[in-house]
């Protein structure tokens, strides 16, 4: 049996918020159940979403209503194409960043490692004034050779002739590592000048600063 019918339809079965129902074995003689049935419909209207079930027992005869609500919760987290999105902007990110830091750090080891060497150009120039020459770095007041500092290896020579210090980066990034810095004395001028040829211009400065390789 059928107990929508006899209810109204715009208010008592809308049909648009009930989930389900089971009925079970009403008589078509009740209509006192039917009518009960109806309340209950208008009443379960107002719920978001029910369940209905309708029961007659043969010995209380009556109608038993229950109705539970369904609470959806708002889904959390990433959905498949929001992560792509977020690894696709981090792999972008992680590829411009990479080599930039990269620049930095083999510009910054350059740097220590001329201010190092750049020290002996006064004591080569003090020694040439005073008649004397340079053979080795400690000479000037840089570490032998074979004693290496953080940064550099030291070389130095200097007579009437001609005048160089040298520079062995010691560690850093691959770029520079092993690379040599070498600072030329001017005879005629005194002017020193710088290169490393090596080590490519952009992981060095502007070219007043030291030559190096192009690109």
């Amino acid at each position: 049996m059928d107990l929508r019918r006899g209810c109204r339809p715009e208010t008592d079965w809308p049909g648009r918020r009930l989930q389900s129902f089971v009925i079970s074995a009403l008589p078509d003689s009740r209509t006192p159940l039917r009518r009960g049935f109806c309340f209950w419909l208008r009443r379960l209207n107002r719920a978001p979403a029910a369940t209905v079930i309708v029961s007659d027992s043969s010995t209380y005869r009556r109608i038993t209503v229950t109705s539970t609500r369904i609470v959806r919760k708002k889904e959390a987290g990433f959905t498949l194409v929001e992560l792509m999105i977020v690894v696709a902007i981090i792999g972008i990110l992680v590829t411009i960043a990479i080599p930039a830091y990269q620049d930095y750090m083999a510009k910054a080891k350059f740097g220590v490692a001329l201010a190092e060497v750049a020290a002996g150009k006064v004591g080569i120039d003090t020694r040439l004034n005073d008649g004397e020459t340079v053979t080795q770095p400690q000479d000037i007041g840089l570490a032998a050779a074979d004693k290496p500092t953080a940064n550099c290896k030291f070389g130095a020579s200097a007579d009437a002739d001609a005048a160089s210090l040298s520079c062995q980066i010691v560690a850093g990034p691959v770029s520079v590592k092993d690379q040599t810095i070498t600072l030329t004395r001017d005879k005629d001028s005194g002017a020193w000048s710088c290169s490393a040829p090596t080590v490519p211009q952009k992981q060095i400065g502007p070219e007043a600063v030291c030559k190096g390789k192009a690109g």
